[in-house]
């Protein structure tokens, strides 16, 4: 069984099995118009994951946001499943972060313990959950970065009716992830090799 074992480790230190960042940005993007939504209003950006992995594990979004009025406080950002009709559906977790904005930035929400399906899209969204907060962003008509694929975006009045926006009016963003978990073919090979290293040692004949 040393042997599998041995063998298994070159394989993995060789290949890349590990986890690496992975994910999508517009944060490059030079801003264009401005969307505000008003007090209890909500917008949320989607994002579709790739297939190079089984799964991910999420560890930040960042969104470059800002309040345009009122209380600026209980802001939270929500990670939603994709509906039936390509709208934000069921909330999956909430990110911590800032609970309130400050001018036009980068605002970092982290994840804990939140795993990404491959090949699936995804939305998150943000709103002041108390006071009359009114948020907006600016969006961006340009490209992305990274192995993940842009979606839609799309507002709502009061956080939970949601209508498309414009097709390429992205928001201003970024969406990190480790892919740790190899491909299902990869995870196969590799436990051929240790199955076969194990049958190997067992079968070596013993020098008396």
């Amino acid at each position: 069984m040393k042997l599998g074992l041995f063998l298994l480790t070159l394989i993995l230190a060789g290949s890349g099995v590990q986890a690496q960042t992975i994910g999508v940005s517009t944060l490059p993007g030079t801003p264009g118009g401005s969307v505000t939504r008003n007090s209890g209003g909500a917008f949320a950006q989607s994002f579709t994951t790739d297939g190079s992995a089984a799964a991910f594990d999420l560890i930040s979004i960042t969104w470059k946001l800002y309040a345009s009025g009122g209380s600026n406080s209980g802001f939270s950002l929500t990670l939603m499943a994709n509906s039936g009709s390509n709208l934000p559906g069921e909330v999956l977790a909430t990110l911590s972060g800032p609970t309130s904005l400050s001018g036009y930035a980068e605002n970092v929400f982290t994840a804990t313990n939140v795993t990404l399906a491959a090949n699936t899209r995804y939305w998150f969204s943000g709103t002041f959950t108390s006071g009359d907060g009114d948020i907006a962003y600016y969006y961006t008509t340009g490209g992305s970065t990274g192995d993940w694929t842009l979606s839609d975006t799309a507002t709502s009045g009061d956080g939970t009716t949601w209508f498309s926006q414009p097709s390429g009016s992205n928001t201003i963003f970024s969406v990190q992830a480790t892919s740790a978990i190899p491909e299902p073919a990869s995870a196969t090979a590799l436990l051929g090799v240790v199955v076969l290293g194990a049958v190997f040692t067992r079968r070596r004949p013993r020098v008396a």
